[in-house]
């Protein structure tokens, strides 16, 4: 899964170009302006991305701060986006809540600079020592410490911006049609490559360049789209250990990038 990430400089999006091939042609006007540096960006949270949709009988690819955390339509109330932050690419059109914003075109891209992942440690640890089932079957009379789950930050080598790809949908409290409507999104995963391979089993989609236009476009096959969804080059990627602070949601500082290992990159 996908549960943190950060837009550490918003700034470098115009610098890079990225921005231009997205081919924005309008703005939400309740977005900060400038959009403020984020390191440390949890669920529930606002997410910078773009959406391709109709207003008024035209056309428009919208800049917006979405809710990370898809709430569906048929939704009673907006906690169930906890739990849709990720959706697997395999399953996309056998879950109905990802079904209908997938095959509508209602895909968007979230523009990130770095992600996290958390390397589970325990199972790489098993010892009839710590009263894990061994070859001697006995349970020792004082335990070791066991580690629990190494964070890491994980980039493009060029530490340029990236877009992953979304869903994302509008949602009303049923129970009061007065409400505003509140906009969703959730992250794709898939299979992870052979950098992140060594961290976790899954990683969210990254899109290159070329393929966003194509993912953003509603008018793009849902069978075309899938095809769209695989592991970035893990060549242009590199990672790094992290301390525990990302766990924390509510700090967002930039020593959260502070390595305490070595950096490793993609095809070493």
């Amino acid at each position: 899964m996908c549960g943190r990430f950060g837009l550490t400089n918003p700034q470098r999006l115009a610098e890079a170009g990225l921005l231009a091939d997205l081919a924005i042609t309008s703005v939400a006007a309740d977005l900060p302006n400038p959009y403020p540096a984020r390191h440390n960006v949890a669920p529930s949270q606002p997410v910078l991305a773009v959406l391709d949709r109709t207003r008024d009988g035209e056309r428009e690819r919208t800049l917006a701060a979405l809710q990370w955390g898809l709430v569906p339509r048929w939704a009673k109330d907006a906690t169930i986006g906890h739990k849709l932050v990720n959706a697997r690419a395999e399953t996309l059109v056998e879950k109905p809540t990802f079904r209908a914003p997938f095959t509508k075109g209602k895909r968007c891209v979230v523009l990130a600079d770095v992600f996290y992942e958390w390397q589970d440690l325990r199972d790489a640890t098993a010892d009839p020592r710590n009263g894990d089932r061994g070859t001697t079957g006995r349970r020792p009379v004082a335990k070791l410490a066991k580690p629990g789950k190494q964070p890491w930050a994980i980039r493009l080598r060029d530490g340029e911006p990236f877009a992953f790809a979304g869903l994302w949908e509008t949602w009303r409290d049923p129970a009061d049609p007065g409400a505003a409507w509140l906009a969703t999104c959730t992250l794709i995963t898939t299979t992870p490559n052979a950098l992140v391979r060594r961290v976790h089993d899954r990683m969210p989609v990254l899109l290159p360049p070329g393929a966003v236009g194509e993912w953003l476009d509603p008018d793009t096959p849902p069978e075309r789209a899938r095809e769209l969804l695989v592991p970035y080059d893990a060549t242009a990627m590199e990672a790094w250990p992290i301390s525990l602070r990302i766990n924390t949601p509510a700090y967002d500082e930039p020593d959260v990038l502070e390595p305490t290992g070595a950096l490793i990159h993609g095809g070493r």
